[in-house]
């Protein structure tokens, strides 16, 4: 079983860094195209831009987190995982969900306006409170 998880693992893992470059490529020759200034780019972007640029957010993370736990599936076999590779993965998501937030305000925000990002903080902080006092309370 675990060979089929470090196998899945890494294979998605290549895909999302393989997406990530390309979101990369599709920004810069945005930019290039548009000629857009330092200034338009991160402040100003036009849409396709700002749309990707929360998905490459999104797509780092993931390569972050997926990458730790993958090398620690292969090179761990399994045992308690280091101290910075937990870290590492822990700031991957991290990383993740604020791309992800980003992208529902990106894609929300003129239609809703900023309750549908912040709610999702929300109801994340909650579940993470519900699953700490869940464990705490299981005894793990």
């Amino acid at each position: 079983m675990n060979i089929a998880l470090e196998i899945v693992n890494g294979a998605v893992l290549v895909v999302i860094a393989a997406l990530a470059i390309c979101l990369v490529a599709y920004m810069r020759t945005l930019a290039v195209l548009l000629k857009l200034t330092l200034r338009e780019f991160f402040f100003d972007p036009p849409l396709g831009v700002r749309l990707a640029q929360p998905m490459l957010t999104i797509k780092a993370g993931a390569v972050l987190s997926l990458g730790m736990a993958w090398s620690w599936r292969l090179f761990g076999s399994g045992q308690r995982m280091p101290i910075w590779m937990m870290g590492s993965l822990l700031a991957g998501v991290i990383v993740l969900i604020v791309g992800a937030l980003w992208l529902i305000r990106v894609l929300t925000c003129m239609r809703f306006g900023e309750w549908p990002w912040l709610s999702t903080i929300g109801v994340t902080g909650l579940f993470i409170a519900t699953s700490i006092a869940g464990h705490h309370l299981a005894g793990r």
